[in-house]
């Protein structure tokens, strides 16, 4: 497949999106179909929501048309896929809707992920740094599982500030791109760029201040989607390396979101009550625009995106130093997070005005 049909493809997407959602803000204009701000919003005028039910919408049409066409892989695996698609996105419209609990979601991204593992199959080998190769024989199966179940919702999670989760999903997508169509996977790369397309399409609608918003069907959808595909291309390529790059891919996502958990967990939180104590929030938080925050984790997406592109094809000590790289750039970002906030707080403490001593 040319890099010309890849192009176009993604840029049927781009524009299929970019128009799809300026209807249905249109149309969630017209119904009051708005995010109304809350104490825990970090936004402050009502706005649209559900626009990423057309992401959603054109990577299931471009699976489903894929089982009519002569594609690269078994239909038992495509059509795991797009079930998968179906379900997810369907449960996020219905969140977006009517909202439903968090356990309620969370089983059933279980069940699509259980479902998927057994129509498609889980990751046998991978190659870790300053390990190296690793049969995981059946530690495979929960492995996949908690894969699959952890990125679709902490993509959800991450998805709380404009342009965030499209600038990661254009980073993520590209770079699942360049890997589909270098070891020789012309369905994945389509599914790729249409991934690109439709998050492009949509993100100017989504850049500070948002015009819509993405709501849980976009991105549980491209949670789930970034989830699966290192399981798709291992499946045909047996490639043990693609499971470090697939976390390298959304690594400033998995980061933040794996930090705030055990944060919230080491201060005995309730792991389900909705908060704003990820990393991107805290930022916000302590006054830094959204846009300048959404550019910073897309600036890292690329980073670390480039870096998971090269340890597809690293020697063992090249392999590690990336990893180490990528681990010190992001605990950096954490570091600073808090180093930030320390002197906001200072700042404040600075600016209370001083008690008058009794007379």
């Amino acid at each position: 497949m040319s890099v010309f049909i890849l192009l176009l493809q993604g840029l049927v997407a781009f524009v299929l999106s970019y128009t799809g959602v300026a209807l249905i803000r249109r149309w969630a204009l017209q119904r009051d179909w708005l995010d109304i701000p809350n104490e825990r919003s970090l936004h402050s005028v009502p706005t649209p929501r559900g626009g990423g039910i057309v992401i959603a919408a054109i990577l299931i049409i471009g699976v489903a048309l894929g089982l009519f066409w002569e594609i690269d892989l078994e239909p038992r695996i495509w059509f795991g896929f797009l079930l998968g698609l179906l379900v997810v996105a369907g449960t996020g419209v219905v969140d977006d809707w009517f909202s439903i609990s968090a356990r309620t979601r969370l089983l059933v991204h279980l069940l699509v992920a259980v479902v998927f593992v057994v129509l498609c199959g889980d990751v046998g080998n991978i190659y870790l740094p300053f390990i190296g190769a690793l049969n995981l024989g059946w530690l495979g199966v929960p492995i996949a599982l908690f894969w699959i179940v952890g990125l679709t919702n902490a993509y959800n999670f991450m998805d709380g500030i404009d342009g965030i989760a499209a600038g990661q999903a254009i980073v993520g997508g590209g770079a699942w791109v360049v890997v589909c169509w270098t070891l020789g996977l012309p369905s994945l790369s389509v599914l790729s760029a249409l991934l690109v397309g439709a998050s492009l399409g949509f993100l100017p609608h989504n850049l500070p201040p948002a015009r819509i918003f993405m709501g849980d069907v976009g991105s549980t959808t491209l949670g789930f989607a970034f989830a699966v595909l290192p399981i798709l291309v291992y499946s045909e390529t047996g490639n043990a390396r693609v499971p470090v790059s697939a976390v390298l891919f959304v690594a400033p996502f998995v980061f933040d979101s794996a930090l705030t958990l055990v944060r919230r967990a080491a201060y005995h939180e309730n792991l389900f009550q909705p908060h704003r104590s990820h990393l991107y929030q805290r930022l916000v938080r302590s006054g830094h625009s959204q846009g300048a925050v959404s550019l910073l984790y897309t600036g890292l997406a690329l980073i670390t995106g480039l870096m998971g592109i090269a340890y597809l094809s690293a020697n063992d000590s090249f392999g590690s130093l990336i990893s180490l790289v990528v681990v010190a750039g992001l605990s950096a970002l954490a570091v600073g997070v808090t180093w930030i906030e320390r002197q906001r707080d200072c700042i404040d403490q600075d600016k209370q005005p001083a008690s008058r001593p009794k007379e």
